[in-house]
């Protein structure tokens, strides 16, 4: 007697990975040169313009606040310290970036949507010691989250990049010397611009945000995340808590608090 087989179900197809970038190319493709990471020019690109965008501000805006708005040395600090309330919680754009793609991607779209904003606030804060002095905290602040999403998002694709090469480790160190570089050159030109009207200030930092949008929109090309069945923030609530619970990087965490911690010569030597 035979027996007819009964047909398998139809098992659906396991997602593939979501960020697919043409900038990085294939890793198996001949063409490329050993130890060079495809992608890693562009990543670079977006270090420099984000850095030297943060860092040429940083000199001028000392001045604008001791000489043309009056703070003391406390206010200063304090108009740091609440200025950058964006790098306090930048593990949370860390984890909306990979859990919630903003119209369908995770790079992408997120990329361009800080730079873009973060060029907007560079010409409403330089403008804002004439016209809204005292707007300068909140456009600040606003300001501050903008450029930390854009170096979130640029992590991000850094560890795409370096988990798909084995190059984490050649991709940071390009990351610290690209910023460590920016300040040295940003230094001189900060110097030249505390002499001039602040809304200079703000035009050159917006220019250099915007820079970066078509290089990113030619470039940085990302296929659309597979919706996934779940809720996306069902993502966010699973990532924030292996966040919580993770020994190493709290302990990276707390290391890191002991290097910033100690307070620096910037503001006694301003005054």
């Amino acid at each position: 007697m035979s027996h007819t087989p009964t047909p398998a179900p139809d098992v659906p197809p396991i997602p593939t990975p979501d960020i697919v970038t043409e900038a990085v190319g294939d890793e198996t493709d001949p063409k490329l040169k050993p130890g060079v990471v495809p992608g890693s020019a562009l990543l670079n690109t977006g270090w420099l313009g984000t850095a030297m965008a943060l860092n040429v501000m940083d000199l001028p805006l000392q001045f604008v606040l001791k000489d043309q708005l009056g703070y003391s040395a406390a206010q200063v600090a304090s108009f740091a310290f609440l200025g950058k309330t964006a790098s306090y919680v930048k593990p949370v754009m860390g984890v909306l970036s990979d859990a919630v793609p903003l119209c369908g991607t995770r790079r992408y779209h997120y990329l361009q949507l800080s730079l873009i904003a973060g060029a907007v606030c560079f010409i409403m804060f330089g403008l804002a010691p004439t016209h809204w002095p005292r707007l300068m905290l909140p456009i600040y602040i606003l300001l501050y989250f903008c450029m930390n999403l854009a170096s979130t998002v640029l992590g991000g694709l850094m560890v795409d990049l370096g988990k798909r090469f084995a190059a984490t480790g050649r991709l940071s160190s390009d990351r610290q010397g690209i910023t460590k570089g920016s300040e040295m050159v940003s230094g001189f030109l900060g110097g030249f611009l505390a002499k001039a009207d602040f809304i200079v200030t703000g035009i050159i930092c917006a220019s250099l945000h915007l820079a970066l949008v078509p290089v990113m929109k030619r470039y940085l090309k990302e296929e659309p995340v597979l919706r996934r069945r779940e809720s996306p923030w069902m993502e966010v609530k699973a990532q924030g808590r292996a966040l919580i619970r993770s020994r190493t990087l709290l302990a990276a965490a707390g290391l890191i608090i002991l290097v910033v911690a100690a307070p620096g010569f910037k503001t006694p030597l301003l005054y």
